[in-house]
């Protein structure tokens, strides 16, 4: 899976199913459920890479709080 770096911002890498974002030493991962199973099994290659922590779903980022509703297909940032 080859990601590209996203005009000119050196923090943003995307590709046709994934988005990967990142400050200093938080890394956050965007994708579709219909595409989980192919993005997750990116993770290992990156993991080989790069030393990480997974912290599972996004709660926070940066310090800014992250929520969601999955059902109603909405996230707010506070």
């Amino acid at each position: 899976m080859v990601l590209k770096q996203a005009g000119d911002a050196p923090y943003l890498f995307v590709n046709e199913l994934l988005i990967i974002f990142f400050y200093v030493d938080d890394v956050v991962s965007l994708y579709r459920r219909r595409h989980r199973h192919r993005c997750e099994a990116f993770r290992p290659r990156l993991f080989q890479l790069y030393e990480f922590k997974d912290m599972g779903e996004i709660k926070w980022f940066i310090g800014i709080r992250v929520i969601r509703d999955r059902s109603q297909r909405k996230l707010w940032l506070c």
